[in-house]
């Protein structure tokens, strides 16, 4: 085949192959980029990434039958570590532990530590708190600086809501020291504007109020009357 007709019905074909992957239609899928008489498999760049992307498709729209399907037909052969990996994120956008579950139990993931913090970064930063259960190293093997590294991975600029994360989180893990490394905790929520964890923190958690944490007032005017108004509470 000409690489000019390679590239038309590879082209062609996208649009068939996005639509019958967006619907959830595995069976019809598969038949499509396997099994006709022109297999669309033959045409395209990557099969990995083809596989990679009918998967995204499924769990983006919700498709758990075909997810489940996908993992015992032909795409499971072609697509690689880094891809599946990679479609997994989806997952983490939706929170989806039973699919996530399901992943690990039919393709067992063998993580590189890079990936694993990577994928627990990202759920943290997407309030993913039943993945995050799923990935966290358990609690007792981890350091207070370690434990302190995940609150502040939820405090990320990226994270838009992070209060019930780092309250998850406080629930998590036992014993946890906040006033570590000049009050970082606090230091960051006021640098990425996290208003709700300020104030948890301050009234509701009542941390006491460090001399780093007073400094902090110079540089966050509006922090300032929050220490004013919680010193007045202390004082009566």
């Amino acid at each position: 085949m000409q690489e000019t007709e390679i590239k038309k019905q590879y082209t062609n074909g996208s649009h068939i192959f996005r639509n019958l992957a967006n619907r959830g239609c595995i069976r019809d899928l598969v038949q499509y980029v396997y099994y006709q008489e022109n297999p669309y498999i033959n045409v395209v760049p990557s099969k990995s990434r083809l596989a990679r992307n009918a998967l995204v498709f499924f769990i983006q729209n919700g498709h758990s039958q075909a997810i489940e399907l996908f993992l015992e037909s032909p795409f499971i052969k072609d697509i690689d570590h880094n891809d599946f990996v990679d479609a997994m994120k989806s997952l983490i956008y939706k929170d989806d532990i039973n699919s996530w579950n399901l992943c690990n139990e039919k393709y067992p993931i063998s993580l590189s530590e890079s990936q694993k913090e990577n994928l627990i970064t990202l759920a943290l930063e997407n309030n993913a708190h039943n993945i995050i259960l799923n990935l966290l190293p358990k609690n007792n093997a981890l350091s207070q600086e370690e434990k302190m590294s995940y609150l502040l991975k939820c405090l990320s600029d990226k994270n838009k809501s992070p209060l019930t994360t780092l309250k998850m989180l406080e629930s998590h893990f036992e014993d946890l020291l906040y006033h570590q490394q000049d009050d970082i905790l606090i230091a960051t929520a006021l640098k990425n504007k996290h208003n709700a964890v300020v104030n948890y923190l301050i009234f509701e958690k009542r941390l006491r109020l460090t001399k780093h944490i007073n400094a902090l007032s110079y540089a966050y005017p509006e922090f300032a009357q929050l220490l004013t108004t919680r010193k007045m509470f202390d004082s009566l």
